[in-house]
């Protein structure tokens, strides 16, 4: 199994036009954990009604994801040993990096959430309700998704671990 440096501007390029799909990339395993995320919080973002914006920020946060996890990979690279590389190509590496990706997507819905409730209050003539959408529904809007999801993916990923750990017989 060869492993070898990912692109990191080619990594954005597939990522923002793929999304999730980009992630191939890096390889099957990190593409399904990459999904898996990506499921668990699609399904809480639709509870919101904002599709063009949703869209548009969730593709720029999969895209500085995957240009950033490029350039994680190939640091890692140079610095694991020829047993430790395939952990690269795993499951649980793919988990652990969409922790970076939760929070670029969690940090654009909030501007979405704010600026798309803000610009419907205006249109409507309710000028201070849309400056608080503007103002402070972002806020609001980040601190319940980021400990939400955030509470979710600490479970998953305990598990996650635990299961590697025994595997490799740390416990």
């Amino acid at each position: 199994m060869t492993f070898k440096n990912k692109d990191p501007f080619t990594a954005f390029i597939l990522a923002l036009i793929f999304g999730p799909i980009g992630y191939l990339h890096f390889g099957f395993k990190v593409f399904l954990s990459c999904v898996s995320v990506s499921i668990l919080t699609f399904i809480f973002g639709f509870v919101v009604e904002y599709p063009e914006l949703f869209l548009m920020f969730t593709s720029i946060s999969y895209g500085l994801h995957a240009f950033k996890l490029a350039n994680y990979y190939n640091k890692e690279l140079l610095r694991c040993t020829e047993d430790e590389l395939p952990y690269l190509r795993t499951f649980l590496f793919g988990f652990i990096s969409m922790d970076r990706w939760l929070f670029y997507y969690i940090v654009g819905q909030a501007i979405a959430f704010g600026a798309y409730y803000g610009v419907t209050n205006f249109e409507q003539g309710r000028i201070l309700y849309g400056l608080l959408s503007l103002l402070v529904a972002p806020f609001v809007f980040y601190f319940f998704c980021k400990h939400t999801l955030g509470y979710l993916y600490s479970i998953i990923l305990g598990i996650l671990l635990e299961n590697y750990k025994e595997k490799k017989g740390l416990n």
